[in-house]
Order: C-alpha cells, then structure tokens, then sequence
C-alpha cells in the first residue's frame, strides 16, 4: 500500500507540472477567421496555428445595411484537412433587424454546404451587435433558427457588455448553447481597443447570468475617427486608406494587456468560463493584426517578454543624431507613448507617428501621436536631433492599451 501511495502521489506531481506548464484543457482556445479572401496567406495562417487552436470560429456570410447576404467563398477542402471542429458565423449588420425567412433560409443552407464539403460544422454562430432595445426582436429570429438548425449544431451568438443593462438578455441566453463575450470596443478612446480592468469587471458581471460563456480578446487594431466635439463617427479595423486622418486615432491591442486579462481570469476562477476567443486570425499580409509569432506566444500563454533599445545614431554631419527604437522581446508591442531625451540639443523633429516637443531645459520628448506595432526586433525611425555631445534616450512608462 505504501509503494501505491507514492506511485499516486508521483503521478500527481507530474499531472500537476502538465498543469503549471501549459494551459489547462477545460479551456479552449477558439480563432476567428474573419478573412473575407481565402488568399495563400491565409490558408499558410491557418496551417500553421492548427495544433494550438481548439476550434475555428469561420466567417461565412455577411449581411450588410441594405440587407443583402454576401456568401465568403472558403477553401472548404484546406478547412476540412486542418482538423479542427468549425463554427460557421454569419454577422448580421447591427443597424437593422435580422430578416427571419430569407435569412434563416441562408443560414440553414450554408450549413448544409459547408458539411457536404466535409467540414467539421459543431456549430453556428450569429454576430449581431444590435440595439440593446432590440433584443427581443432579436430573440425571435434566434428562436426560429434554433428550431430550423440540425439538433447536433449549437446556437452560439456574439454579445455586447450594453446588453447587461437589458432585462431581456437572461431570455436571449436561454435560447443559445454559447455566448461569446467582446470585451473589446473603441467607445471610449482613452482606454484603446480593450482595457483589462474593465473587460475582467464584464466578464464577472456577465458569469452571473450562470451560462456557458467565452470572452473574446482582440488581436488587431483599429482607426477611430471622431468629431470635433468627441464623438465617435465611425471605426476602420481592416483597411488603413478608408477613413481619413484628420480628427483620427489609431488604437493596437497590446499583447500585454491580453496576457493580463487571461492571467486575471484564470485566477479568479469565474464559472461558467469556457474559454478565450481570438479575434482575428493574422496573417502575413494583414497590417492591422499582430504577427503569427506574436499570436503563438498567446494561444500557449507563454510568459510575455516586451522591452525597449533606444539608439542615437551619429550623422556624418556634425551634432546630427538620428533617433532609433528597437523592440526587444518575444511580442509585438505598442510603440512607447514618449521616447525622453536627457542632453544639450537644440533642435530635433519627429517622423512615423512620433511629434518632437522641445522643453527648453535638460528633458526633450518624442510624443507617439499615432500608436502601432513593432514585432520582435523590428527598428523603427522615430525622428532626429542636433546636439553638441551623444543625448541620453529614456523611457519612464509604457501604456499597454
């Protein structure tokens, strides 16, 4: 009995180290696609993050403000041979309300296709950010695509934290297997595309309904433009040319803050917390995504690693310095919001996203106007200075928002 102890406890350790070492399997790891166009950089993304991806969460349709259905043409053979579980979305244009017979229609028939193509559908799921005054019109159309979808397919659907405000949601999760919470919204500027604290404030909020829920972490950025007065007027996270620069901000989630926000929710042990949904899956052509070595270090929550390399080069002409960053780590990381400046110099300017503003005294800054991404080891330009002996470069504090 003794030796039977010792073997129990020695498999426990080793069970234990499993643990501590990689993460959990009550977890999922779940990936959007979201890509409208299976280029060949796409199909390389999805080859090469398919064992660390639990389930593929594939755009499939989009019905846009004039209510007509566009259908995505994927590479349903390359889906197929990845071997994961798919969930189908559709995303339902929130300013108007779901057409129940046609699009029902659509749904049940995409469905139908994409298993004929031998894909493993487990599930489908609805994107509807609609009106939290809607959502009882909302919760008819879930009603009937719940009757008209095979009794093996579970009804998933994308929720708003606004929703909680609404007596109707508890009605709404009734109807649905799953719930994918985004905690990533460009409403507020000052907290950039998601903010930690108040995405783990959602999601405790949101594990009182008592359903099975996800949260889903944003991996890209966005161009936020906004009146004179602040208003928000409109949101670009997929092209850089649409929305013009002026009144403009541009908004990167920090892969620190995402390894904050997971490390918080798996230590406050929320029930009813399945898993993290990344949005998007990026590839190499996407410039608005972090990069795939960036997204690996994620999907296996390794320990996030950022720092900086300041560099002032010397010019051939005298007192002329030009001003570098180097990002050190194994993450893609937000470009530091003011690169400090310790010396005698006397002129200086900013270029890529960076202003140079002269204090007079013994302290100059590059303020960061335009925030983005640098990958492990990439350099980046930041501006130029005259000074009569080699300035000191300094960082005091980086946001990672």
């Amino acid at each position: 009995m003794r030796y039977i102890t010792l073997i129990i406890l020695f498999l426990a350790s080793l069970g234990l180290l499993v643990i501590q070492g990689r993460p959990s399997s009550t977890w999922s790891q779940d990936v959007y696609v979201w890509q409208q166009t299976w280029r060949p950089s796409l199909r390389a993304a999805v080859r090469e993050a398919s064992s660390l991806v639990d389930h593929w969460r594939v755009l499939a349709g989009v019905v846009d403000a004039r209510g007509a259905f566009h259908v995505v043409t994927i590479d349903g053979q390359f889906l197929s041979a990845s071997q994961r579980p798919v969930v189908l979305v559709v995303r339902l244009d929130g300013q108007r309300p779901p057409a129940a017979s046609q699009q029902l229609a659509l749904v049940v028939g995409l469905l139908r296709s994409w298993r004929e193509l031998g894909i493993s559908v487990m599930g489908v799921e609805i994107d509807h950010d609609c009106a939290t005054a809607r959502l009882s019109d909302y919760g008819q159309f879930l009603r009937r695509l719940r009757m008209a979808l095979p009794s093996d397919v579970r009804l998933s659907i994308t929720a708003l934290p606004s929703w909680m405000e609404s007596n109707r949601l508890p009605e709404l999760l009734d109807l649905v297997e799953e719930t994918v919470l985004q905690v990533h919204a460009v409403a507020d500027p000052r907290q950039g595309l998601m903010n930690p604290a108040t995405a783990l404030a959602w999601t405790h909020r949101f594990a009182r309904y008592g359903r099975p829920f996800k949260v889903s972490i944003p991996t890209y950025g966005s161009s936020a433009v906004f009146s004179e007065s602040g208003r928000l007027l409109a949101v670009e996270s997929e092209n850089r040319s649409i929305l013009p620069l002026a009144n403009a901000r541009e908004m990167m989630a920090s892969p620190l803050a995402a390894e904050k926000l997971i490390r918080s929710l798996r230590s406050s042990g929320i029930a009813n917390l399945q898993g993290i949904v990344w949005f998007r899956l990026p590839t190499s052509d996407d410039s608005r995504s972090w990069s795939m070595d960036t997204m690996k270090v994620l999907l296996q929550e390794q320990k996030v690693r950022t720092g900086w390399q300041l560099h002032a080069e010397p010019e051939p002409q005298a007192n002329l310095y030009r001003i570098a960053i180097v990002a050190a780590g194994n993450v893609d990381q937000l470009t530091p919001k003011s690169v400090f400046v310790g010396g005698n110099c006397t002129v200086g300017d900013g270029i890529a996203g960076y202003l140079f503003r002269p204090s007079g005294v013994d302290r100059h800054q590059f303020i960061r106007h335009i925030s983005g991404l640098l990958a492990p080891g990439q350099r980046l330009e930041i501006g130029w200075l005259r000074c009569t002996s080699p300035p000191h470069l300094y960082i005091e504090e980086q946001d990672h928002a």
